[in-house]
């Protein structure tokens, strides 16, 4: 019995180091100046907060984990931490535009390229750093 024991808790160290190890790589190769995944396509500050004052329907993910959501994010975002994105956008529909936000663009550009790979075909992403060097509101969000 301590045997099996020993065998499962090296197995769930093996899979959480394993987990870690993977959520630090990039899954997407990275341009070195930028640190954007290469193809991932920014979006403008201005070009997204003029679309969001026109009304367009866009899906803002902050791929945060919450408690730096809950801090600041662009305002009307949802907040689906990295770790849990692949599994929500399987179930999206694939006309779905989003932009995917984060604080330098990294992980949010990481996220565009994921959601392109699952088929998504307008996605984009932009940081909530730009989104705050044009001078625009970084609110807190709300919880919902």
């Amino acid at each position: 019995m301590k045997s099996l024991l020993a065998g499962l808790a090296m197995t769930a160290v093996s899979l959480w180091g394993t987990f870690s190890f993977a959520q630090q790589q990039p899954r997407y190769p990275v341009d070195p100046q930028t640190k954007w995944a290469v193809g991932a396509k920014p979006k403008p500050a201005d070009e997204l907060k003029k679309q969001l004052d026109s009304g367009s329907t866009v899906l803002i993910i902050d791929v945060r984990p919450p408690a730096n959501f809950e801090k600041e994010t662009i305002p009307g975002a949802i907040n689906i931490p990295l770790a849990e994105l692949e599994v929500h956008l399987k179930t999206m529909p694939k006309d779905t535009f989003i932009v995917f936000t984060r604080g330098t663009g990294g992980l949010s550009s990481q996220a565009a390229k994921l959601a392109e790979e699952l088929g998504f075909q307008d996605t984009t992403f932009c940081p909530v750093s730009k989104w705050k060097e044009q001078g625009y509101q970084a609110d807190p969000s709300t919880k919902k």
